[in-house]
């Protein structure tokens, strides 16, 4: 189990000051999410206490914008607020607006204090445990606390929610948008495959032409596919253009709208490649035939 809290800081790097946001983590928020920096690595369990905690993880975003993406970030010391802390981790996400991660540090007031309920937890089941079987075993323990604590834990109880259901239903939205964009490739691919058999119908005089003179079906049809993997590959550029617009705006939205960081992976250039060749194929047979 690991646990954060989302905080502003203030970044001391250059002439002025930036205010960014951060958050303040435990030691084992990381492995609890599954994640791994990009480079560098986790805050250590023995920088999660008090005295010990100068250390700070920071986003892509800002070793990129801030830093120049300087391979020797590691080791550096930042000012984040009132203090120095060494950079010992470049994330590989983007997480909404966070910029940097520090160790909440928990001290032995932190530890013993009831009455604070502000921070976000997260946990990681066991192989063939359910959401179910969690929500059990902690509403009991909740229910013990309460014997043991009622003056400050009397009426509290645990809600556990999956991380999927907890980003309101985020990858559902997302597939809903893969499936929409699908259904509109499939009608576009359509109608452009009856415009070039409508093309191809007022070129049967050129066709008859060039098979009089030699030409076979197989090269008709090839030179026909050519002309509709040309006509995809245009369609896949332009696609990839208004790509890039769309998530520089969805970006510009801010993690109240869309809790994470939209980005154009390399992957996405030889996928865009390969729908456009196969679309090409396909929605150009019919007319070539």
């Amino acid at each position: 189990m690991g646990a954060s809290k989302d905080q502003r800081f203030t970044l001391l790097e250059g002439e002025d000051p930036e205010s960014i946001w951060g958050a303040l983590v435990t030691a084992s928020y990381f492995p609890a999410m599954g994640i791994r920096p990009q480079l560098g690595r986790w805050i250590s369990q023995e920088e999660d206490h008090a005295g010990k905690s100068d250390v700070v993880i920071i986003s892509r975003r800002l070793w990129a914008r801030q830093f120049g993406s300087d391979p020797d970030i590691f080791g550096r010391k930042i000012h984040i607020d009132s203090r120095q802390r060494s950079v010992v981790g470049v994330m590989d996400i983007d997480v909404a607006e966070t910029d940097v991660w520090v160790p909440m540090a928990l001290d032995a007031a932190d530890r013993d204090d009831r009455v604070s309920h502000n921070l976000d937890v997260f946990g990681r089941l066991k192989p063939g445990v359910s959401p179910e079987d969690a929500a059990t075993e902690l509403k009991q323990i909740a229910r013990r606390l309460e014997t043991a604590y009622p003056g400050t834990n009397q009426g509290w109880s645990v809600v556990v929610t999956p991380v999927a259901e907890g980003r309101d239903g985020l990858a559902y939205l997302l597939l809903s948008v893969w499936g929409v964009a699908g259904f509109v490739l499939l009608i576009a691919c359509a109608n452009v495959a009856n415009l070039l058999l409508a093309r191809s119908i007022s070129r049967r005089r050129e066709v008859a032409i060039r098979m009089a003179i030699g030409a076979t079906r197989v090269q008709v049809i090839r030179q026909l596919l050519a002309e509709s993997i040309v006509l995809a590959l245009i369609g896949g550029a332009a696609g990839l253009l208004v790509t890039y617009w769309g998530v520089r705006a969805l970006n510009t939205l801010g993690s109240d709208v869309l809790p994470i960081t939209v980005r154009i992976e390399p992957m996405l250039l030889i996928f865009t490649g390969l729908l456009s060749m196969i679309t090409g194929v396909l929605f150009g047979l019919a007319p070539a035939l």
